[in-house]
């Protein structure tokens, strides 16, 4: 009985509602009815899975079947007998959906890939656009550099031309003189 009301409590925790103990006599005594039911109606089910599973045909069981009186082997060498057995096993439903979830674990890890390609791409496409803006400030700082030192230059172009003309101006004086 301890194990039953555990098995409840866990279940009643996993489901964000209070604890057995919390419930009156009544509530808790439908709930032991319910597990018990739960459990037997879970444990039947999962004995006719497993036996189902156990039971599905594949080449083994039906070149096994007391019907049949060659060996394995020859239906191995025999090609007609080998391409109409792998036609019929091909006709078996899939009861347990196991090509289906094989193909989805497939597409998950593919999607996963491109989720991670997409990521990194998206992290190599932020550090180059942080990248671009430092270039950008960088190109600004020096074209305010550049800028400064033109108007130097231009300074100094007067100050050499006034000089140029004084000294010209001084010769031509000194040429009167």
């Amino acid at each position: 009985m301890d194990k039953l009301i555990n098995s409840i409590e866990e279940k009643l925790l996993s489901f964000s509602m209070n604890s057995f103990a919390h419930y009156d006599k009544k509530t808790q005594e439908r709930l032991v009815e319910i597990e018990q039911a739960w459990n037997d109606i879970h444990d039947k089910n999962e004995q006719l899975y497993l036996q189902l599973k156990g039971s599905l045909l594949n080449r083994s069981k039906l070149l096994e079947h007391e019907s049949i009186s060659f060996s394995r082997k020859t239906s191995y060498n025999d090609s007609i007998i080998n391409v109409y057995i792998d036609n019929l096993i091909s006709l078996i439903p899939d009861y347990f959906n196991e090509d289906n979830l094989e193909s989805l674990k497939k597409q998950v890890v593919d999607l996963q890939m491109m989720y991670n390609n997409v990521l990194r791409q998206n992290i190599s496409t932020i550090l180059l656009q942080q990248e671009i803006e430092e270039f950008k400030k960088l190109v600004k700082t020096k074209d305010n550099r550049i800028y400064a030192l033109h108007e130097i230059i231009n300074e100094k172009d007067k100050i050499i031309m006034n000089m140029s003309n004084q000294n010209i101006v001084q010769m031509k004086r000194n040429e009167n003189t």
